[in-house]
């Protein structure tokens, strides 16, 4: 079964596949990605029942943490994004910004997302007939919504995608404010500014009385939460110099096995221990950006057990459309639980489907999106592969 399963999705890959901006393309960091959106989905769709049995609390509580995915993803970005930007560094030193950058980013993520802004428009409009919604999406759309509290519900997820927007304009800033720099230095000061700059603005930006929703709110805030790009960034540099000098040492992909270790051991401290709300902004964000770091040294040597397990098709086909799934999985899974189906007055069966059933209709519809919207688009912005 499971090599009928790595046979299917291994050729859905390599129809579905996309030219690489970078020259770069590692699987584990594909598998990492749905290992992230899953936990992710499940945080949205597991809801805590404490009537329920322990065994049953236990999953809901660990899903209850899977918001840890959103870091993983920053990280992963960090890494990713910014390899070329120290490729072309180090191939060309007068040079800080590799060539059609913002073209591939735009046309990776504006198409499917302003798609999902239209679709939410319409849908929560023909459901309601509140045209505040139509106004709503489109403040959405600006990222207006980023920066000014909205206190109607519109799609929760896009507040990190936001965040994700402003690493890609921020970082080719770095990249020309450290144009003349020397490459190590050049390396520890963008990683160290997006480091430091992100938890100084959160200790000073903490409202002083404020409801849990809305300290959230400011803390994801630009630019509160660009140190989980950061962990990415500074290994990206590393790993750049390492194969530009022909010193890349595989033995540093053992770091990984402890990255997966520290991600599962913090999983479980999330999920269980309450830490004070203005201490949890600080803590949550480092240990799961240093695990996260840790897990990256995978793409040291590709062929060891970790990255081979990370590098499985079923893992990488869902990181694959992480992108797509992340942006209307949330906005179903409520509908589903709270205008679908009111209560599931402690049933296990209606539990099972108000979670599940929207999460397979939003997993295959994300494929569907990825392959017909995403994929067209992006090979016709990069050419032929």
């Amino acid at each position: 079964m499971l090599k009928k399963c790595n046979h299917y999705f291994g050729g859905l890959l390599a129809d579905w596949s996309v030219s690489s901006s970078s020259g770069l393309h590692l699987n584990c960091l594909d598998g990492l990605r749905g290992i992230a959106i899953i936990m992710v989905v499940l945080f949205h769709g597991i809801y805590y029942n404490p009537n329920a049995n322990g065994a049953t609390r236990f999953m809901e509580k660990v899903a209850g943490a899977g918001w840890m995915g959103v870091p993983i993803f920053f990280a992963i970005s960090g890494f990713l994004i910014s390899y070329p930007f120290f490729k072309q560094r180090l191939r060309t030193p007068a040079t800080w910004y590799p060539k059609g950058y913002v073209w591939r980013r735009a046309l990776k993520i504006f198409p499917p997302f302003y798609l999902s802004v239209a679709a939410l428009m319409v849908f929560y409009f023909a459901r309601s007939g509140d045209a505040s919604y139509i106004s709503l999406g489109l403040k959405w759309a600006t990222g207006f919504a980023h920066y000014v509290y909205q206190d109607r519900y519109f799609n929760g997820p896009y507040w990190s995608l936001w965040v994700e927007l402003h690493f890609y304009l921020v970082l080719p800033l770095l990249f020309f404010l450290f144009r003349n720099a020397a490459y190590a230095w050049m390396c520890w000061g963008i990683a160290g500014l997006l480091f430091f700059i992100p938890y100084l603005s959160r200790f000073l930006t903490w409202p002083a009385t404020a409801s849990p929703v809305v300290a959230g709110f400011v803390t994801w805030r630009f630019p509160n939460q660009l140190d989980g790009f950061a962990w990415g960034v500074i290994l990206a540099g590393f790993f750049v110099l390492q194969n530009h000098q022909n010193k890349l040492e595989k033995s540093w992909s053992n770091w990984g096995y402890l990255g997966g270790a520290m991600l599962l051991g913090s999983l479980l401290l999330f999920a269980f221990y309450t830490f004070p709300e203005r201490m949890s902004h600080q803590i949550k964000p480092l240990v799961t950006g240093l695990s996260a770091f840790l897990i990256l040294f995978f793409v040291f040597d590709p062929t060891t057990i970790g990255a081979r397990i990370l590098s499985l098709p079923p893992l990488r086909f869902v990181g694959v459309i992480s992108y797509e799934w992340f942006l209307i999985h949330d906005p179903v899974l409520r509908f589903f639980r709270h205008d679908l189906v009111d209560n599931a007055s402690g049933s296990f069966g209606l539990s099972l489907f108000i979670v599940f059933v929207p999460i397979a209709l939003t997993f295959m519809a994300s494929a569907l999106v990825y392959r017909y919207v995403s994929l067209p688009i992006m090979r016709w912005g990069r050419g032929p592969k």
